[in-house]
């Protein structure tokens, strides 16, 4: 007899297994060396069962995982606000979350804040560090 490795009602995703790798470059690179079917299959399985994926509230506490400046606006709607910092920061609760950063001196590991800021016709998530 095995293991379970997976709860009842997902036992159907058991073939793709094989995508649950422990970071989150092994699946990029799984992606880059499989033919587009074998994507798809794995993506329509996965894809149909998204209202089953639990959702959770973050603190938005964390640690800066990585961090860019942007000088090339992707929209022209912020080609007067480049150059700014992008952040991905590890939050408290596990999940990672992308946002700007509104301070100066970023570095690794720096703890920070997020909070969602609105703005004309959207909403952003701004992070800001945290000081002890």
């Amino acid at each position: 007899m095995t293991a379970r490795i997976l709860p009842e009602q997902f036992e159907d995703l058991a073939p793709h297994l094989s995508w649950a790798l422990p970071t989150e470059y092994e699946p990029r690179a799984m992606r880059a060396n499989r033919p587009m079917a074998d994507i798809r299959i794995f993506y329509d399985a996965m894809l149909k069962r998204m209202d089953e994926v639990k959702r959770m509230t973050a603190s938005g506490t964390g640690k800066v995982h990585s961090w860019t400046v942007a000088h090339h606006p992707y929209h022209p709607a912020f080609v007067t606000e480049v150059p700014y910092t992008l952040v991905l920061v590890e939050l408290s609760e596990g999940p990672r979350a992308m946002g700007r950063f509104d301070g100066e001196a970023l570095a690794i590991r720096d703890e920070v804040q997020g909070a969602f800021i609105q703005r004309e016709g959207s909403t952003d998530l701004v992070f800001s560090r945290t000081f002890d």
